[in-house]
């Protein structure tokens, strides 16, 4: 077998044991959780390596050590794996990865959206030249999102029945108050963040820290805030109910705020950033900031029931008679609005607003293995912490912290913790019910 590794390097190992890797995987893990670098190894089926692929220890094959950083494969590959990721990030070598041959393993890495190849938006919405909210990025996964800026970049465009985004934002920058008509949900992936209410943010905050998770309900102004320092620039992944969530209301005063600062949104939800030299189109209708009547539409709910839209990961408490628990893996129900196919009952969180998918968190020991089954609803896995090895048909990915990946509906998929301290992931799946599990084969008892 051979093992494709990204880690701002491309390199090939070859007839490598699975505990090696394993623990290679997990000292990069540690590295990855302190320095913000990050890796995802891909495995092929194919026994050599493609012709633009450096590769240690084949006879006839180049190496080129500044270009791939090329790692040997003797038995003290975990040692040499940290030198040789220190050695490429250092040399600042550009990521390049052409695309494997073949349809299957095509149709499987465009499914797969590494944290290491986000690409940003940093002017999508309204706010984002206003002081304190100028730094923040913005990320549109899964679906086309909320964007105002048209020339966002959708990574995966096929509709899912849900949304995945996702900010990245640095200490005290600031997302500001606004209201969704469709669910909103964040999972802290790391930081300590500060959710506010009410048109001015001063109804009422709750804050979260890594793994937790919150549901905010729709029809009301909601904002956030990292509260890290100015150099910590932390991570969340968001999810939003529906293929089209509809369009942002802002509170009033975003809008004057931006206007200032050379923002005009126009009505459709269009926006136009003077300060890169746009100028609203004529006749074009500028968008007015919600009236007294709406403002009263979007009123906040009371604290102790927007404490009923929050998980925090610490309560995570698992479902023994989830089809997928086993020796070492527990699958925790997050948000469940209603009984399930697959034996979870409502809760913790169900919401009086519509969500349309159900959140379940994936707790993997290190080495625990959930067999190949098959599922028919959409499945997305967001990587919490730890490696993830997901296997199908067509071949296998593995997942570090931060990378996403939809798993086609219809094909059996197992999964594995590779990483030495096992593995957590969030699993968004579609439809309030969710579906029925098939293993592929009868599941040991």
């Amino acid at each position: 077998m051979t093992l494709f590794l990204q880690a701002n390097i491309l390199t090939t190992l070859q007839a490598v044991d699975r505990p090696a890797v394993c623990n290679a995987l997990g000292a990069m893990e540690g590295m990855r959780r302190t320095t913000g670098l990050t890796r995802t190894l891909v495995i092929s089926p194919v026994r050599r390596c493609p012709p633009w692929q450096a590769s240690p220890g084949l006879p006839g094959d180049p190496v080129d050590a500044g270009q791939h950083g090329a790692v040997p494969t003797e038995p003290g590959l975990a040692k040499q794996l940290p030198a040789a990721i220190d050695l490429a990030t250092r040399r600042q070598q550009p990521l390049t990865e052409p695309m494997m041959k073949g349809h299957a393993m095509t149709d499987l890495t465009s499914r797969l959206i590494r944290y290491a190849d986000l690409r940003p938006c940093r002017n999508a919405f309204v706010d984002t030249r206003s002081p304190g909210s100028e730094a923040k990025e913005n990320f549109t996964l899964i679906g086309p999102g909320v964007s105002e800026n048209p020339n966002q970049h959708v990574h995966i465009p096929e509709p899912h029945g849900f949304n995945i985004g996702a900010a990245r934002q640095p200490g005290h920058c600031l997302n500001s108050q606004h209201s969704h008509e469709t669910a909103e949900v964040f999972i802290i992936h790391n930081g300590h963040w500060r959710f506010k209410w009410g048109p001015d943010g001063k109804d009422g905050y709750i804050d979260l820290s890594e793994g937790d998770v919150i549901s905010l309900p729709i029809d009301m102004f909601r904002g956030f805030e990292n509260l890290g320092m100015p150099q910590d620039v932390n991570f969340a992944f968001a999810i939003l109910g529906g293929d089209d969530p509809g369009k942002v209301t802002w509170s009033p005063p975003v809008f004057e705020l931006a206007r200032r600062f050379g923002m005009v949104l126009l009505d459709g939800g269009k926006l136009i950033d003077t300060t890169a030299g746009e100028t609203v189109p004529a006749g074009a209708q500028v968008q007015a900031p919600p009236d007294a009547a709406t403002l009263a539409r979007l009123a906040s709910p009371s604290s102790e029931q927007m404490a009923q839209g929050v998980v925090r990961f610490k309560d995570l408490k698992p479902n023994p008679a989830s089809p997928l628990a086993g020796p070492g893996v527990e699958e925790c129900p997050v948000i469940v609005p209603r009984a399930t196919r697959d034996h979870f009952k409502p809760g913790p969180i169900t919401g009086w607003w519509p969500h349309g998918f159900n959140l379940r968190c994936l707790k993997m020991a290190s080495g625990a293995h959930v067999p190949a089954h098959v599922r028919h609803e959409e499945e997305v896995l967001l990587v919490h912490s730890g490696t993830l090895e997901v296997t199908l048909p067509d071949g296998q990915v593995v997942m570090g912290a931060g990378d996403t990946f939809t798993t086609p509906k219809g094909h059996a998929r197992s999964f594995r913790a590779t990483s030495s301290d096992g593995c957590v992931a969030y699993v968004v799946r579609g439809g309030d019910e969710a579906g029925a599990v098939a293993f592929v084969r009868a599941k040991a008892a």
